[in-house]
């Protein structure tokens, strides 16, 4: 591949020979040092390649073998300059434009993500602009070991963040925090209390309990300690298991506005274009703002140049306009939601309690409807929490 490029910066000819003595034409080159490669035999003569200096000698060794030289094709650098050589502006051009490209790459034009799941792009593209990592940002001055450690500490729903460089594109690997893993049956540990409440029914497995029925605890007190001890009256560190049943008072409310305003989409699209350029979006419309109500996404398209990406493209607004219609909720109908939003909320969030009791009011203020049901239930609220 290296002698590939050598001869085209240098320039070498495709050539075909008719009749002749080919034999003598090939011999007269090798005595001479011209070098002649790629020869391959045709019906009356061959087709090979020279150096774009050599030319003139095989054309004088052709005559000698008494054959017939035909051109098929110049190749090279030199034979590029010298057709381009009376447009100088063209040459200047593309010598600016690699320049740009070159010096483009040490600046971040692009920002890929992967791996994000909870985390939407807005909000990652918004942190680590305040850590140094945006578009046009200088990538020499950029350490991105310190930076991965800065972006950790900012967000906190970062388990592990890497920076990958592709020229001027930036591609951050992503993994979010996840739950502290299950503490497995052989790890010493206490029995805390997960929320509030009062102990009505405990089952002691393993561990010492320190509380007794009808106790009240706190959010993380410990219940149930992970000790014991033995005959010779040392203290050993165990796996402590347990259930406590407690009563828990809550009180959740939700609310809703009697006036609805609900979005009809009419099936209108309008595309408007910018020019990105280095970061510069060039509008390709007349700059009038639609006069509908509207919901607005994006779209971005850049050049790719030997699978590097280029910060030139073009980016699109996609407008979808829709109309809003307007309707009023009487208070039947709005309790009615409401009543159905606390059936969804007793399903999931309390799915694994035994209500007891439960008292709602509503409060009707400003437009709204405010419904707030007071529960009280049952849970088992022992914890798992390893022995620090």
């Amino acid at each position: 591949m290296i002698i590939d490029f050598v001869r085209y910066i240098r320039g070498y000819v495709h050539f075909k020979l008719e009749n002749g003595i080919k034999e003598r034409f090939i011999n007269l080159c090798t005595s001479n040092c011209v070098q002649i490669w790629k020869i391959k035999n045709i019906p009356g003569g061959i087709i090979a390649r020279c150096k774009k200096k050599d030319l003139n000698m095989v054309c004088e060794y052709a005559k000698k073998s008494n054959s017939q030289l035909v051109i098929i094709r110049k190749i090279g650098l030199p034979f590029i300059i010298k057709k381009y050589n009376k447009r100088w502006g063209v040459l200047i051009g593309a010598l600016f434009l690699c320049f740009v490209l070159i010096a483009s790459q040490n600046f971040i034009w692009i920002i890929e993500f992967n791996g994000n799941k909870n985390l939407s792009q807005e909000r990652l593209i918004s942190q680590l602009s305040t850590i140094g990592i945006k578009k046009g940002a200088y990538i020499p001055a950029i350490n991105f070991r310190d930076k991965q450690q800065e972006a950790l500490i900012k967000m906190s729903e970062l388990g592990w963040i890497s920076f990958n460089r592709d020229g001027s594109k930036i591609s951050v690997e992503i993994s979010e925090r996840v739950l502290a893993p299950e503490i497995m049956p052989q790890t010493p540990c206490n029995i805390i209390a997960k929320k509030t409440g009062q102990i009505k029914y405990m089952e002691i497995y393993n561990g010492e309990c320190i509380k007794k029925l009808n106790d009240t605890v706190c959010d993380g007190d410990i219940i149930v300690k992970g000790e014991t001890v033995n005959k010779k009256g040392g203290i050993l560190n165990v796996h402590s298991d347990a259930k406590i049943i407690a009563q828990i008072q809550q009180s959740k409310s939700f609310k809703i506005a009697l006036e609805q305003t609900t979005r009809e989409f009419t099936g209108k699209i309008k595309k408007r274009r910018f020019l990105d350029f280095f970061g510069i979006n060039v509008p390709l419309f007349l700059a009038i703002k639609p006069d509908k109500k509207y919901e607005l996404t994006h779209e971005s398209n850049y050049i790719s140049f030997f699978k590097s990406t280029i910060p030139i493209g073009i980016k699109t607004n996609i407008y979808k306009f829709y109309d809003e219609q307007s309707q009023t909720l009487s208070v039947d109908e709005a309790r009615k939601i409401l009543q159905e939003t606390f059936l969804k909320y007793e399903k999931t969030e309390l799915i694994d309690c035994a209500i007891t009791e439960k008292n709602t009011s509503e409060t009707l203020h400003n437009g709204f409807l405010f419904l707030t049901t007071d529960y009280v239930y049952e849970e088992n609220i022992a914890k798992k929490s390893a022995l620090t």
